[in-house]
C-alpha cells in the first residue's frame, strides 16, 4: 500500500471515529495516527529484515540403520 493510499484511508477512517477525535482533539488525533503509522512501518521493516535473514541450520537427527538397532 502506498503512503498516499494509506493517507486517504486514514482520512476516511478519521470520519469513522468521531468520538475518538472529539476526545483527543484534532492535534491528539493526528498524533495518534502518526504513532500508529510509524509503528506499522517499523514492524514492516523488521519483518522484511527477518525475511531476508538466512534460516537457522536445521537440526540433524542421527539415526542408526535398522540392522544396528536392538530388538
Amino acid at each position: 500500500m502506498t503512503l498516499e493510499g494509506s493517507m486517504s484511508r486514514a482520512d476516511a477512517t478519521a470520519e469513522s471515529y468521531p468520538r475518538l477525535r472529539e476526545v483527543l482533539g484534532e492535534d491528539g488525533f493526528k498524533e495518534l495516527a502518526r504513532l500508529i503509522r510509524t509503528t506499522y512501518e517499523a514492524n514492516e521493516q523488521r519483518r522484511q529484515r527477518e525475511a531476508g535473514e538466512p534460516a537457522p541450520p536445521r537440526r540433524v537427527i542421527h539415526r542408526r540403520p535398522p540392522e544396528a538397532r536392538s530388538r
